[in-house]
């Protein structure tokens, strides 16, 4: 019996100098929250999703910017599908589905009940100033789109896994599917 006691010693030390190195403390003060209500604040990220921030960064200047030094001549609908693209294929690389459409136009766009990968709000702002187009910019996985406005290069660009369902309707899949 006095055997095993002698065992216990040397780890009951070994734990004392731990605790006195760092002390544990059950009490927390009023500027402290508990380690469970912290977790509780964590976003959690869905499994599909954990390659991505969970801060959305905002895009580059250089591909929100109306006009640029590179491209003095970019039209509006250069500038969408300057937008579409680079969310596309570059901050994503072609894993999501990506939309880009003028806020003032009529449209309906159901995810298919999850929330975006990714949502931006730009503004076009147009040459002269003549006055700016509101945008958004939004990447999914799945879902549909109904476009009630004009559908022109500048009022909308599509990029991923999409089919058309009929006129100014579309249905996205997941990019991985065929």
């Amino acid at each position: 019996m006095a055997r095993n006691n002698m065992m216990l010693l040397p780890i009951l030390t070994k734990q004392r100098l731990q605790e006195q190195e760092h002390p544990v403390s059950n009490s927390i003060t009023a500027n402290e929250t508990p380690p469970k209500a912290q977790q509780a604040f964590q976003p959690q990220v869905p499994p599909h999703h954990r390659h991505l921030r969970l801060k959305a960064t905002p895009l580059p200047p250089s591909i929100t910017a109306s006009t640029s030094a590179e491209d003095p001549a970019l039209d509006r609908g250069g500038w969408v599908q300057r937008l579409t693209n680079y969310v596309y294929e570059d901050r994503h690389e072609r894993r999501y589905n990506v939309l880009t459409i003028n806020e003032e136009l009529e449209y309906h766009l159901n995810c298919s009940g999850q929330d975006p990968v990714e949502e931006h709000r730009l503004t076009y702002q147009k040459p002269g100033n003549a006055g700016t187009v509101p945008y958004r910019v939004v990447v999914f996985e799945r879902g549909q789109l109904l476009n009630l406005g004009d559908g022109g290069w500048i009022n909308l660009d599509l990029k991923g896994n999409w089919s058309v369902l009929g006129e100014g309707a579309w249905n996205f899949k997941p990019c991985c599917e065929e």
